[in-house]
């Protein structure tokens, strides 16, 4: 209801999660640690392009110590993706808090069904979360409905602001390898 008033022509148009077109943004660690898993990076970008099918947005922000929007448009253009291309050069650490400002800004107008993607070794000491803290983080994902998913390009384990983000939306930790691949 709407002020005590049923609300009139009430349509129900169909859930986001029946979707098949999907907006993501893929943010690339480009701290030091990470900048050793170049192939790695490159072959999770290219999977996750390709799992689009064609269709949605795909943007790609590279996180440094200031973030920068390296790419927005179709996930197929996205063509022989190298890190070597982007403009952000590696750095000591990453502002992980403010690259994840930058990818849901431009996420909070675009399809139904959005999502983020970090790509990482997970190092702890590469992050730095300086203007944002986690909870805040975390609430502006989940109030503009934005998952927020991590691909591992290393073995190791996830440092636990990574991890506790991840667990406080509606994503996942997936491994670069993994026998099923990264299309799902």
């Amino acid at each position: 209801s709407e002020k005590q008033r049923p609300v009139s022509n009430l349509k129900f148009l169909g859930a986001a999660s029946n979707n098949t077109e999907a907006d993501i943004t893929i943010i690339v660690d480009r701290s030091y640690d990470s900048a050793k898993y170049k192939n790695e990076i490159q072959t999770a970008v290219k999977e996750v392009a390709q799992s689009m099918n064609g269709s949605g947005t795909l943007r790609i922000v590279s996180s440094s110590s200031i973030p920068v929007t390296e790419y927005i448009g179709s996930p197929d253009k996205i063509g022989d993706f190298n890190t070597d291309s982007l403009k952000n050069k590696p750095s000591a650490q990453a502002a992980v808090d403010l690259a994840l400002r930058l990818a849901s800004n431009d996420l909070i107008n675009a399809a139904k069904k959005r999502g983020i993607v970090l790509i990482t070794c997970g190092n702890q000491n590469a992050f730095t979360f300086d203007r944002y803290n986690l909870g805040e983080l975390s609430s502006y994902l989940n109030n503009n409905s934005i998952s927020f998913s991590v691909i591992n390009v290393s073995q190791n384990a996830l440092c636990p602001e990574i991890s506790y983000i991840t667990e406080n939306t509606q994503g996942d930790e997936y491994y670069v390898y993994r026998p099923q691949g990264l299309n799902d």
